[in-house]
């Protein structure tokens, strides 16, 4: 949509418009791997480890996407929560794509 109908020259934010503190989406994660797996809803939390924040941590992203939406007429079709959950199943269901990943990084 943006190639063939934005303005060239102009920045076009795509966006989800879906805000979250980053510890509250830790702990969804952490939950929806719980429920897809079959364990208990607070199975994975203890894994949660707070660090001190680095020097200059950004207290807050968001990204404002009302010019795409205003001038292009562009709306997303995805629904967060469904998209995060389908997201964690294919890593679930993919564990020798994220080994050979790991794998990688050794190298």
């Amino acid at each position: 949509m943006i190639l063939n109908h934005g303005q060239t020259g102009k920045d076009y934010n795509i966006a989800g418009e879906n805000e979250w503190e980053n510890v509250k989406l830790v702990i969804l994660i952490c939950e929806l791997l719980a429920k897809i797996l079959g364990k208990e809803k607070n199975y994975f939390k203890h894994l949660i480890t707070f660090v001190e924040d680095r020097s200059g941590h950004d207290r807050r992203y968001a990204i404002n996407c009302d010019r795409l939406e205003e001038e292009l007429g562009w709306k997303s079709h995805y629904n967060f929560m469904e998209s995060l959950e389908k997201m964690i199943k294919w890593y679930v269901q993919n564990q020798d794509w994220v080994n050979n990943l790991e794998e990688e990084k050794k190298k």
